[in-house]
């Protein structure tokens, strides 16, 4: 069965019994008086998609803790995967394939550089998309902790990262930065969220396109007439299906 050890503010689930599709968590807590409340999440079984490219690292809850740079790979990430101690990890010109809720969480001090560079052999963009047709979650900046999605090109305006189907792409948190140029975000919930920061937020966004279409995964010029013109609008993955 499932077994549970809380521990101050938090509660680790672990001993699962085999199971397929989602499973629904409850937490109910009552304080003294009596008064309860109740929280629960979904959980996914590890999405394993059927066309996956042979050669295909598959990764569940990995920790990058040192510096590791990776090209012209493709990887599929279930769970949280998590960047600390100080480490950067770079992603040029790979796909990475997210299960459900997948999440990709950034420490303090750590750092994800998306990168490729389009008029270039393998000439395709860095690609992060849902494998399993339910979205993930999205890329979690930390305070401290800092994302470079760079899409360099050879042709004109060009870009080549391209971020779909996450709850909320990149999430800063406490002002964990972000520099952001030359990629597409498409069918995202959310594309750019940031939390309640007191000071000047120093992420920037530049040369990039905001949208919800039927795209290939290839490298595009930013003329908007491009894909307004070619690409046909879609509508996102569950559980977002309906907005």
């Amino acid at each position: 069965g499932i077994t549970y050890s809380p521990s101050g503010n938090c509660i680790t689930v672990s001993s699962w019994v085999s199971f397929s599709g989602t499973v629904q968590i409850c937490a109910t807590v009552t304080d003294a008086n009596g008064c309860s409340s109740q929280q629960c999440i979904n959980v996914n079984e590890c999405c394993v998609p059927i066309n996956l490219p042979p050669g295909t690292t598959q990764l569940i809850d990995p920790t990058f803790s040192t510096t590791t740079a990776f090209f012209n790979q493709t990887f599929l990430i279930n769970g949280t995967m998590t960047i600390d101690n100080g480490a950067t990890v770079t992603y040029q010109t790979c796909d990475l394939v997210m299960g459900p809720n997948a999440l990709i969480n950034i420490e303090p001090g750590s750092t994800l550089i998306l990168f490729s560079t389009c008029g270039v052999l393998p000439d395709r963009p860095t690609h992060l998309f849902a494998g399993c047709n339910y979205m993930w979650r999205g890329i979690h900046i930390q305070p401290g902790g800092q994302l470079f999605s760079i899409g360099a090109s050879t042709l004109q305006n060009g870009g080549s990262v391209l971020i779909e189907d996450a709850d909320s792409a990149i999430v800063s948190i406490g002002g964990g930065n972000f520099t952001i140029e030359g990629t597409w975000f498409n069918k995202n919930h959310k594309s750019i969220a940031v939390t309640p920061y007191l000071p000047t937020h120093l992420g920037t966004i530049k040369n990039s396109v905001f949208t919800c279409r039927t795209l290939p995964a290839q490298c595009f010029s930013l003329d908007k007439n491009n894909f307004a013109n070619n690409f046909s609008t879609t509508t996102l993955l569950p559980p977002h299906t309906a907005e």
